[in-house]
Protein backbone atom coordinates (compact mmCIF):
# COMPACT_ATOMS: atom_id res chain seq x y z
CA UNK A 1 0.00 0.00 0.00
CA UNK A 2 1.34 3.20 -0.99
CA UNK A 3 0.95 6.03 1.44
CA UNK A 4 1.48 9.42 1.59
CA UNK A 5 4.87 9.30 3.43
CA UNK A 6 6.02 6.78 0.53
CA UNK A 7 4.76 9.51 -2.22
CA UNK A 8 6.83 12.36 0.17
CA UNK A 9 10.16 10.11 0.07
CA UNK A 10 9.58 9.45 -3.58
CA UNK A 11 9.37 13.15 -4.15
CA UNK A 12 11.99 13.95 -1.98
CA UNK A 13 14.31 11.58 -3.38
CA UNK A 14 13.87 12.68 -6.96
CA UNK A 15 14.33 15.76 -6.03
CA UNK A 16 17.53 14.80 -4.08
CA UNK A 17 18.61 13.62 -7.25
CA UNK A 18 17.58 16.21 -9.77
CA UNK A 19 19.75 18.44 -7.30
CA UNK A 20 22.87 16.17 -8.21
CA UNK A 21 22.36 15.97 -11.71
CA UNK A 22 23.87 19.59 -11.85
CA UNK A 23 26.94 18.46 -10.28
CA UNK A 24 30.01 17.58 -12.42
CA UNK A 25 30.75 13.91 -11.41
CA UNK A 26 32.45 11.37 -13.33
CA UNK A 27 30.03 8.03 -14.98
CA UNK A 28 32.06 5.71 -12.38
CA UNK A 29 30.87 8.03 -9.41
CA UNK A 30 27.45 8.25 -10.61
CA UNK A 31 27.11 4.39 -11.34
CA UNK A 32 28.10 4.28 -7.80
CA UNK A 33 26.01 6.43 -6.38
CA UNK A 34 22.72 5.39 -8.08
CA UNK A 35 23.42 1.88 -7.22
CA UNK A 36 23.14 3.33 -3.43
CA UNK A 37 19.94 5.24 -4.03
CA UNK A 38 18.43 2.39 -6.06
CA UNK A 39 19.35 0.02 -3.12
CA UNK A 40 18.45 2.61 -0.32
CA UNK A 41 14.36 3.37 -2.38
CA UNK A 42 14.37 -0.95 -2.61
CA UNK A 43 15.12 -1.32 1.31
CA UNK A 44 18.23 -3.25 0.46
CA UNK A 45 20.05 -1.00 3.49
CA UNK A 46 22.93 -3.29 3.71
CA UNK A 47 23.84 -3.00 0.52
CA UNK A 48 22.76 0.54 -0.27
CA UNK A 49 25.65 1.37 3.01
CA UNK A 50 28.09 -0.82 1.49
CA UNK A 51 27.86 1.45 -1.43
CA UNK A 52 27.87 5.05 0.03
CA UNK A 53 31.08 3.84 2.28
CA UNK A 54 33.18 2.65 -0.94
CA UNK A 55 32.74 5.76 -2.81
CA UNK A 56 33.67 7.74 0.74
CA UNK A 57 36.70 5.71 1.29
CA UNK A 58 37.67 4.63 -2.63
CA UNK A 59 36.86 8.23 -4.06
CA UNK A 60 37.35 10.40 -1.26
CA UNK A 61 37.66 13.96 -3.37
CA UNK A 62 34.54 12.72 -5.66
CA UNK A 63 32.34 15.60 -6.93
CA UNK A 64 29.30 13.60 -4.89
CA UNK A 65 31.02 13.15 -1.68
CA UNK A 66 28.29 15.51 0.62
CA UNK A 67 25.69 13.71 -0.95
CA UNK A 68 27.02 10.04 0.02
CA UNK A 69 28.00 11.29 3.30
CA UNK A 70 24.08 12.60 3.53
CA UNK A 71 22.76 8.86 2.67
CA UNK A 72 25.27 7.28 4.46
CA UNK A 73 23.49 8.78 7.46
CA UNK A 74 20.20 8.01 5.97
CA UNK A 75 21.08 4.69 5.52
CA UNK A 76 22.32 4.55 8.88
CA UNK A 77 19.29 5.45 10.42
CA UNK A 78 17.25 2.96 8.32
CA UNK A 79 19.33 0.10 9.55
CA UNK A 80 18.77 1.46 13.09
CA UNK A 81 22.51 1.78 13.93
CA UNK A 82 21.59 5.41 15.51
CA UNK A 83 25.20 6.19 17.34
CA UNK A 84 26.84 5.65 13.60
CA UNK A 85 24.34 8.28 11.79
CA UNK A 86 24.63 10.55 14.81
CA UNK A 87 28.55 10.28 14.03
CA UNK A 88 28.36 10.88 10.42
CA UNK A 89 25.58 13.68 11.20
CA UNK A 90 28.97 15.28 13.29
CA UNK A 91 31.74 14.49 10.87
CA UNK A 92 29.52 16.10 7.93
CA UNK A 93 28.93 19.48 10.01
CA UNK A 94 32.36 19.55 11.17
CA UNK A 95 33.56 18.72 7.29
CA UNK A 96 31.05 20.39 5.39
CA UNK A 97 29.72 23.67 7.45
CA UNK A 98 28.62 25.02 3.96
CA UNK A 99 26.81 22.34 2.46
CA UNK A 100 22.91 22.55 1.26
CA UNK A 101 22.51 19.72 2.81
CA UNK A 102 23.05 20.92 6.32
CA UNK A 103 19.76 21.63 7.15
CA UNK A 104 18.89 17.81 6.06
CA UNK A 105 21.62 16.74 8.45
CA UNK A 106 20.59 18.70 11.16
CA UNK A 107 16.62 16.77 10.46
CA UNK A 108 18.45 13.69 10.02
CA UNK A 109 20.40 14.22 13.54
CA UNK A 110 17.29 15.56 15.60
CA UNK A 111 15.23 11.87 14.19
CA UNK A 112 18.04 9.56 15.53
CA UNK A 113 18.24 11.47 19.06
CA UNK A 114 14.73 10.99 19.03
CA UNK A 115 14.73 7.40 17.93
CA UNK A 116 17.01 7.57 21.11
CA UNK A 117 14.63 9.21 22.73
CA UNK A 118 16.65 11.94 24.19
CA UNK A 119 13.88 14.15 22.88
CA UNK A 120 16.00 17.59 24.52
CA UNK A 121 18.77 16.52 21.68
CA UNK A 122 16.02 16.08 18.69
CA UNK A 123 14.58 19.35 19.30
CA UNK A 124 17.82 21.14 19.33
CA UNK A 125 18.63 19.96 16.07
CA UNK A 126 15.26 20.42 14.76
CA UNK A 127 15.42 23.81 15.87
CA UNK A 128 18.62 24.11 14.24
Amino acid sequence: MITSRHCLVYVLILFFIQTLSAQKASEREWTIFRKGVDDYQAGKFNSAEKNFSTMISKLPNNTLLTANYLMLAKTQYKLNTYNESIKTCDYFLNTFPHSDYIDDIYALKGDNFYRQKNYEGAVQNWLT
